[in-house]
């Protein structure tokens, strides 16, 4: 192999590994910040019992509800399922928003290109 292929290889070697020695730097810098501050995050839940069992006792056990109430339930669902379900189809038929740069490019491919033309009388 020539010389000037063999330092482009080596090159490339050595900017790819200093790319991957700056993720993995990276990559531990933001693990031992995540340990540094999960203890603290730790120290500041501290739970009661005492509160906790008072809660427990305080809240009233939840009525079921009535066969009437389920069946609103259900069709309050099933009317939302329907609902995003047409919303979903209308979505596929839709063709995607365009944008500005979208459009500026739509515009280029539509618009006939035509060599430039020297100016008459300037021959």
């Amino acid at each position: 192999m020539s010389e000037t292929f063999m330092q482009g290889l080596i090159l490339s070697a050595i900017g790819m590994g200093m790319v991957f020695a700056a993720l993995a730097g990276l990559w531990a810098l933001i693990a031992l910040l995540g340990r540094l501050q999960m203890p603290a995050r730790r120290r500041g839940a501290k739970e009661d019992p005492q509160v906790l069992a008072e809660l427990e006792i305080s809240e009233p056990p939840l009525p079921l509800p009535s066969a009437d109430e389920m069946a609103a339930i259900a069709v309050a669902l099933a009317v939302l399922r329907a609902e995003h379900d047409a919303d979903e189809g209308l979505r596929r038929r839709q063709p995607p928003v365009l944008t500005r740069w979208v459009a500026v490019g739509y515009g280029r491919q539509l618009a006939p290109w035509q060599p430039p033309r020297g100016r008459r009388g300037q021959d």
